[in-house]
């Protein structure tokens, strides 16, 4: 009887610790972008995983999937960043990242020499959106992620060029 006593009064013990200092997906979103504020990279990584796990549903998901998929990309891990992006182009089809996600997802593509995958990516990145280059050589679009990247693309009449803070990160010529 003892030992059963015991044990509910710890579980009620870690249960109530647990809540009373459980963050809300909002503090924890503004913990993520705190840190990226501070350069702290890897204390904003983990922010932005702990809102995907704690809170899959939230309203700041799409921003920590694409987060967190730049921080696998930069960490060289490869495998995760391609989970985490193609999760991001399956929910977030309408999403300003979209396009950056399948940028990531080519470039991932050609460091693991997939052939076929590189192929249907670039039809897919060139066929994004109908652009119409009346009275101008170029179409861009733009996206600031939540690890404060400004990302561009640019849609000339036979290629594509993508651009992360201003520096070059993938041409497809066409």
């Amino acid at each position: 009887m003892k030992l059963k006593t015991l044990c509910i009064v710890s579980f009620l013990v870690v249960l109530s610790f647990n809540i009373a200092f459980a963050l809300s997906e909002r503090e924890i979103y503004d913990a993520a972008i705190k840190a990226v504020r501070s350069r702290n990279m890897d204390f904003a990584f983990m922010n932005f995983r702990a809102l995907l796990i704690q809170y899959p549903q939230s309203q700041y998901t799409e921003k920590a999937l694409f987060a967190t998929g730049e921080y696998f990309f930069a960490s060289g891990d490869y495998r995760d960043a391609a989970s985490l992006f193609s999760r991001y182009i399956t929910e977030y089809f309408d999403a300003k990242g979209y396009i950056f996600a399948l940028a990531y997802l080519f470039k991932i593509a050609e460091k693991q020499g997939q052939a076929n995958l590189i192929e249907k990516l670039q039809k897919e990145i060139v066929t994004f959106r109908q652009h119409s280059f009346l009275f101008r050589d170029f179409k861009a679009y733009t996206y600031r992620s939540p690890f404060a990247k400004d990302y561009k693309v640019v849609y000339y009449i036979n290629k594509v060029e993508f651009l992360v803070d201003d520096a070059p990160f993938a041409d497809i010529s066409y």
